[in-house]
């Protein structure tokens, strides 16, 4: 089990990397100005992801149950949001794939709670 435990951590601290460079590869590429967004609807988004998502990516480095949890919160929200403003789920298969590490995390940090349990 112990194997298995790095095994997930690591996959999800480094998948969340991903997720996070790619974030900031769009947002240098794109000339992000938080200027431009546009009312409270794009800033809600906004906050969900890619914000929410990042921030629990990094925290999953120290604790991987809380932050796996945020980051999946927020990915859960922006998909909500989404759907309420504009009436359908967002159509790209991208965003569920970035629902992968921090579920990688969450089963970690349950993993490592069982972990202590048994001892």
């Amino acid at each position: 089990m112990l194997v298995w435990f790095h095994i997930l951590r690591w996959l999800g601290r480094l998948s969340g990397m991903a997720v996070v460079g790619l974030c900031i590869v769009f947002a240098l590429g794109e000339g992000f100005v938080p200027a431009q967004l546009g009312g409270m609807q794009e800033w809600a988004l906004f906050l969900c992801f890619p914000v929410l998502v990042c921030i629990g990516l990094l925290l999953g480095w120290s604790s991987e149950l809380a932050g796996g949890f945020l980051s999946v919160a927020g990915l859960a929200g922006f998909m909500l949001l989404e759907t309420l403003f504009d009436g359908s789920p967002p159509s790209s298969i991208l965003f569920p794939t970035f629902c992968v590490p921090g579920l990688l995390l969450i089963l970690a940090g349950l993993m490592a709670r069982a972990q202590n349990a048994e001892q």
